[in-house]
């Protein structure tokens, strides 16, 4: 236990910089990997901002777009392909979700017309739609459901590939992480219950109850 000298002369995190994406609280924030973009959805815009950053002198929104949606998106995400060396940007809406592909040289005009120019492509079987996507490997993606349970898509092969579900007769928002090797999936289930799953075998591995009420955040 660290007493107080020590917690005292600890470095503090500073703000270096800070810029207004959306009137409404911000629901979700992603970064690519190279920390030059970044993605926003909030909690009652129907858009995701997306803009620049400068990993060096910590400046970013310098130059901002907004991309509209049909519906108000609930997450967004940056996966860098490993086939093409881009940053994609995954929007997901209901049962598809939206690619948008880097834009080398970012500028309003230039990301709204590549945004309107892309196709859909399927995310998810089971209905309920998106609500939290983790990605790893630069092909492969998570993708929570509003109904608690969460699906697999490989884009090597443009399909989901598994889903996995607790069964629950009171499905909620899934909670889920995934470990640091992409072998186990962790998913909350009713009443403080956590499922863990083997992913290369698609199958259950252990199911513990941890909390006496229900799970609200998971990390890997």
């Amino acid at each position: 236990m660290p007493n107080s000298a020590d917690v005292f002369h600890r470095p503090c995190p500073v703000p270096v910089a800070t810029t207004l994406v959306s009137s409404s609280r911000v629901s979700s924030l992603t970064l690519n990997r190279s920390a030059d973009l970044f993605a926003s959805t909030s909690a009652e815009d129907s858009f995701v901002s997306i803009g620049t950053t400068d990993p060096e002198s910590g400046v970013f929104g310098t130059s901002t777009a907004q991309l509209k949606c049909s519906k108000r998106p609930l997450c967004a995400l940056f996966m860098d392909d490993e086939r093409t060396k881009q940053s994609l940007v995954l929007i997901p809406l209901e049962d598809y979700c939206y690619v948008l592909t880097r834009v080398m040289h970012f500028n309003r005009a230039s990301i709204e017309s590549a945004f309107l120019k892309i196709v859909t492509i399927p995310l998810l079987e089971y209905l309920g739609g998106a609500t939290s996507l983790y990605s790893w490997l630069g092909c492969m993606v998570a993708a929570g459901e509003s109904r608690g349970g969460v699906t697999l898509w490989d884009a090597r092969v443009n399909e989901s590939v598994a889903h996995f579900t607790t069964s629950s007769l009171n499905a909620k928002r899934s909670v889920f992480a995934v470990d640091g090797a992409a072998r186990v999936l962790a998913l909350a289930g009713d009443s403080g219950m956590v499922h863990l799953y083997d992913i290369a075998a698609r199958k259950e591995i252990v199911k513990k109850k941890i909390s006496p009420s229900d799970v609200k955040v998971t990390d890997g």
